[in-house]
Parts: C-alpha cells; sequence; structure tokens
C-alpha cells in the first residue's frame, strides 16, 4: 500500500490513478500467474491420479480378487483430490479476504484523509469570517471615535461661534 500525502487536497491526480491501476493489475496477473500454475499443478496430478485409477481398473479387470484394493485406492484418490480441492478453495477465500481487507484499509483512509482536508477548509472559513467581524468592529469603533471627535469639534464651533456673536454684539452695542 502506498504512502498518503497528508498535504496533498482534493482527489488523487490522474498520474496517480493510474499509477495505482497499474499496479493492481500486476499484482492482479501475478496472482493470476500463481493461481494458473497452481492449477496446472493440480491438473497434473489430476491426470497422474486418473493414470493410477486407470491402472487400477485394467488390474481389477485382469484379477477380480484385487477389486477391493482398488476401490479402496480409488477412495482414497478421492480423498486426496477432494482435500486439495478444498485447501485450493480456502486459500483463495483467504487471498479474497486479505485484498479486500486491504482495499478497506485505502478506503478508510482516504476517507479519513477527506474528511481532516474538510474539516480544516471549514475552521479556516470561521478563521476567515472572525477576523472579518473583527475587522468590522474595529472600522466601526473608528468611525464613532471619528464622528465623536467631530461632534466635539461641532459643539466647540457653536459655543465659539455663539461667543463672537455675542462680542459682535457688545462691540456694536458700545458704537
Amino acid at each position: 500500500m502506498g504512502r498518503i500525502n497528508k498535504s496533498k487536497r482534493g482527489k488523487p491526480s490522474v498520474r496517480s490513478r493510474q499509477r495505482r491501476r497499474e499496479f493492481l493489475k500486476q499484482k492482479n496477473i501475478e496472482a493470476q500467474r500463481q493461481l494458473q500454475v497452481k492449477l496446472e499443478e493440480e491438473d497434473n496430478v489430476i491426470k497422474e491420479l486418473q493414470e493410477r485409477l486407470e491402472l487400477s481398473e485394467r488390474q481389477k479387470e485382469g484379477k477380480k480378487d484385487k477389486s477391493a484394493d482398488l476401490r479402496k485406492l480409488r477412495d482414497e484418490l478421492n480423498k486426496e483430490w477432494e482435500e486439495k480441492m478444498k485447501a485450493q478453495e480456502e486459500e483463495w477465500k483467504a487471498c479474497v479476504a486479505k485484498q479486500d481487507e486491504e482495499w478497506r484499509k485505502c478506503w478508510n483512509l482516504r476517507m479519513e484523509d477527506l474528511q481532516e482536508n474538510h474539516r480544516m477548509e471549514v475552521e479556516r472559513a470561521k478563521q476567515g469570517l472572525l477576523q472579518e467581524r473583527v475587522q468590522l468592529v474595529e472600522d466601526k469603533r473608528s468611525a464613532e471615535r471619528a464622528r465623536d471627535v467631530a461632534l466635539a469639534r461641532v459643539a466647540d464651533l457653536e459655543r465659539e461661534v455663539g461667543n463672537l456673536n455675542r462680542r459682535l454684539a457688545n462691540v456694536r452695542s458700545r458704537r
């Protein structure tokens, strides 16, 4: 199983998927070759057993008194063949179960990685919203401060205008 790059975001690249497909094809081809070799070996064993059986049947025709021994031999050969077939079937099931488990592990790791990526993206979005809110609050406060300063300046200017109007009125009344 390949190494998963935790820093990679999104789905795997096309090249990565191609490499994975090639790897699985190669693995499948090797498994098929091994299975073919086993099947050929079993075919050879079956042929050998059939030859033994035919030999024993020929001997049976020649000698009727050995028929019980031939039946025993045939039964033994059949038992051997059945045991070998059961062993092959169990081995095949174990191989398939192992491959399924590897796929499940790979899939679970990929899903965990995607969930972690999604969680990180949501966290980054939340952080961005919080920073925007903080900036808006700061902008509001600075605007309120500027408004308060401007209102204070207007009040001061109105007082000065009032004072100047009184002085002007005093100056006119003295004349």
